[in-house]
């Protein structure tokens, strides 16, 4: 068996928070792998990536029919405090909202959405009361240290693991910390130098020479028509079906 874990862009119940009558049931992307093998998803809308690798390791050590583990990787400021998952890049995007002169219907939107996602939030953090100077190291190496502890345990057992980034990884509010960091983790600069193929667009961040798949899909002339709306990036079912596609033209799973 073929195991997905990733956000709400590897969800097969994925349900978009600003159109709720959209018809979501649309294949995913997985679910072109060029395998005959099973492929089974348990990736869940607004994972971190701490928990997205946490998932996957908790499969391997339960069943005994995985033969490959793929991991899709979110935005890297993203954590879980008491499996409830925070997300501070809320609060960028709150305030370049707040920074701009004229809004429009689509900015109407997306500051009400992410005011009750901030609310919902604030039941268990004080978003704005965060230093990001703080958490932004902390999640960025523990991140590295769950790859490299997931990436040792399936080679022990034989598992083959990809990894790839599918969402920008990062806002620009955090950039600079985050990428300082990674430089300076031992742990990551190994496996910079040791390389793994099935590492399919490490470093992950553009500016080390990586990348990710949205910013794929939005480099394409078609972009619009690949996701749910203006306002909701997630990809449609075109969307999905690119990146299939993508997937399969970088690696054989079996």
């Amino acid at each position: 068996m073929i195991l997905v874990s990733g956000c709400s862009w590897s969800d097969r119940l994925f349900k978009s928070d600003f159109h709720v009558n959209y018809d979501t049931k649309f294949p995913k992307w997985y679910d072109y792998m060029d395998t005959d093998e099973e492929v089974a998803s348990v990736g869940m809308s607004g994972l971190s990536n701490s928990t997205i690798i946490d998932r996957a390791s908790k499969q391997i050590q339960t069943r005994k029919d995985i033969s490959t583990v793929v991991i899709a990787l979110t935005e890297w400021p993203r954590f879980n405090l008491f499996d409830f998952e925070i997300n501070p890049s809320l609060i960028v995007v709150k305030d370049v909202l707040m920074k701009k002169k004229q809004w429009s219907e689509k900015d109407d939107m997306n500051f009400k959405q992410i005011n009750e996602w901030m609310s919902y939030h604030e039941k268990y953090v004080n978003l704005c009361n965060m230093e990001y100077k703080e958490y932004i190291p902390h999640i960025v190496n523990n991140t590295i240290l769950k790859l490299k502890t997931l990436q040792d345990v399936c080679k022990l057992k034989g598992i083959k693991l990809i990894v790839f980034q599918m969402i920008w990884p990062m806002p620009h509010a955090f950039l600079d910390l985050g990428i300082g960091t990674l430089i300076k983790n031992q742990m990551f600069q190994e496996m910079f130098e040791d390389g793994d193929s099935n590492f399919l667009n490490f470093p992950f961040f553009r500016e080390l020479g990586g990348s990710c798949v949205e910013s794929i899909l939005k480099k394409r002339d078609d972009y619009r028509e690949l996701i749910v709306s203006d306002v909701d990036k997630h990809p449609n079912g075109k969307g999905h079906k690119l990146i299939g596609e993508w997937f399969n033209e970088q690696i054989q799973v079996s």
